[in-house]
């Protein structure tokens, strides 16, 4: 079945194949450690734009330079591979340890996957590339330390700067996009694939705060936004009806909504000038959900 969606000339559902054919090729020449099927079957799906990402290039090459989009569609597969389950152990410590000691496990066993992608890279584009792996991981950690800090000055508002480095969480989703440019001799658009990235993961991480009330509110690492609600300073005692209640009698969850569809705007801007089609797809998806938004009764 052929997706003609937007007059890509691309059939998603084979090139998703391929690049899982290619993934386990790899898994199978690095002789790893056995990665679930699981994991690998939840991430090499259609609507998964984490993986589907460097797919976007396609409209910036010639048809015979498809191979060139393949293979850096891999190397980001191996490389966010490894840092979603990074991303697991930060978020998942408070499991039980029998169950915690298989996140950690499974980061072990998918480092290979990163140097793999990162040794690929080298050979791509030399160490011209090496800048932007060092600012990319330096800002991804950096967000991630901010998160987990849980140092926010809110009272009750949204901080810009403390939304912008939420959105450097998924800064190295545009390593691929920078070799891409530096072997297209395009490099002036790294920093408006930088902006999206930034901008759209902004409005996702609202949004999914906005979705995962019931779920956030029993984690020790609450989210952004149930800490906008409590100015920045939880109490001991949380519970979904408190931060409802504060969130609704300062209309936090709107002004959230609000948010979403500013950062969305600016997203769908750099989105067009760089003919991302797919990405185009994800962010107009996520403004209609947004869009859609109801609030839970107390």
């Amino acid at each position: 079945m052929k997706n003609n969606d937007f007059a890509l000339g691309l059939d998603l559902i084979e090139e998703i194949n391929i690049l899982r054919r290619n993934f386990l090729k790899c898994l199978n020449d690095l002789n790893t450690p056995k990665i679930p099927s699981t994991i690998i079957d939840a991430t090499f799906q259609t609507d998964n734009w984490v993986i589907n990402f460097p797919l976007n290039f396609y409209n910036a090459v010639d048809s015979e330079e498809l191979n060139l989009v393949r293979k850096l569609g891999l190397i980001n597969s191996l490389y966010c591979f490894y840092l979603l389950r990074e991303d697991d152990v930060f978020d998942e410590y408070h499991l039980p340890k029998e169950v915690f000691r298989k996140f950690i496990v499974a980061t072990c066993n998918s480092h290979p996957l990163r140097n793999l992608a990162i040794g690929q890279l080298l050979h791509l584009c030399g160490t011209e590339i090496y800048p932007y792996l060092f600012r990319y991981e330096k800002k991804y950690y950096e967000a991630l330390s901010f998160e987990k800090s849980g140092e926010y000055s809110l009272e009750n508002t949204f901080d810009e700067s403390a939304l912008n480095i939420l959105g450097d969480k998924l800064i190295p989703l545009c390593l691929t996009f920078a070799a891409f440019c530096q072997l297209k001799n395009c490099v002036d658009k790294i920093p408006l694939c930088e902006e999206l990235i930034i901008s759209y993961h902004v409005a996702k991480q609202l949004y999914d705060d906005l979705s995962d009330l019931k779920s956030d509110i029993l984690k020790p690492d609450l989210s952004y936004l149930i800490k906008v609600c409590y100015g920045g300073k939880p109490e001991k005692n949380n519970s979904l009806n408190s931060v409802l209640e504060i969130m609704y009698n300062g209309d936090i969850d709107y002004k959230a909504i609000e948010i979403i569809d500013s950062y969305t705007i600016q997203a769908e801007i750099m989105a067009r000038e760089l003919n991302f089609i797919f990405f185009l797809r994800e962010i107009e998806n996520l403004r209609m959900n947004a869009y859609n938004y109801k609030r839970m009764d107390i």
